[in-house]
C-alpha cells in the first residue's frame, strides 16, 4: 500500500452503462470498496489513494443511471482525490440540449447520414429523431 504523501491510482474507463462490467471493476479495485447496495454509498474510496474514471460512462448498457450515481457520489465525496476526464461518449451527451434545439434545428445542417446506415443517403438532419438517432451512433 503506498506510504505518506503518496496515493495508489485507480483508473477505469469504457464502461458504457455495463453494471457487469462495473462491479467486475469494483471486485478486482484496489482503490474503491463495494459495500451491500442496502448501505447508503455501497462504494467508496480507500484511504491513500485516488479513482480517475476516464470516460464513456453511458450509452451500451442498461445500468447508466446505477454507475452515475456511484461515481458522482464517490466524487462528491471525496473531490479532491476523485477525478473525471470526459470520453467521446460523455461529450455527444453534454451537447444533447444544443444541437437538438429549435434554433439548431432550423440551421442549415452541416452533417449528413453516412451511407449504409438504414437512411437516404445524404438525408439532411432537421428533425428532433433524425437529429438525436445521429447524435446517439
Amino acid at each position: 500500500m503506498a506510504s505518506a504523501g503518496q496515493y495508489l491510482i485507480g483508473y477505469v474507463s469504457d464502461i458504457e452503462g455495463s453494471l457487469e462490467a462495473w462491479y467486475s471493476y469494483l471486485k478486482t479495485s484496489k482503490v474503491l470498496t463495494y459495500q451491500h447496495l442496502s448501505v447508503p454509498h455501497p462504494v467508496t474510496l480507500n484511504d491513500n489513494c485516488c479513482f480517475v474514471y476516464g470516460g464513456d460512462v453511458c450509452d451500451r448498457g442498461s445500468g447508466d443511471l446505477h454507475v452515475l450515481r456511484d461515481l458522482i457520489s464517490l466524487k462528491e465525496r471525496y473531490p479532491s482525490r476523485v477525478f473525471f476526464i470526459l470520453g467521446k461518449r460523455d461529450v455527444n451527451k453534454l451537447r444533447l440540449p444544443f444541437a437538438l434545439h429549435p434554433k439548431a434545428l432550423a440551421l442549415p445542417a452541416r452533417a449528413y447520414w453516412a451511407a449504409g446506415q438504414g437512411e437516404e443517403e445524404g438525408k439532411v438532419l432537421h428533425d428532433r429523431v433524425a437529429r438525436l438517432k445521429w447524435v446517439s451512433r
